[in-house]
């Protein structure tokens, strides 16, 4: 939440948004490496761009 500003228990972001503007919404996942390592892949909608 640091980086995008985003409150994940009520699936909005806090006022003025994080390093890449405001989060309209998200999917990810976490993986595991054969090494153990657990690792996220991550989709971001932002809010009011201008291109989809």
């Amino acid at each position: 939440s640091t980086l995008i500003n985003y409150n994940i228990n009520k699936h909005e972001s806090y006022p003025g948004g994080g390093i890449l503007g405001e989060i309209e919404a998200y999917y990810g996942t976490v993986e595991e490496s054969g090494r153990g390592a657990l690792h996220l892949h991550m989709l971001l909608w932002l809010a009011n761009s201008k291109h989809p």
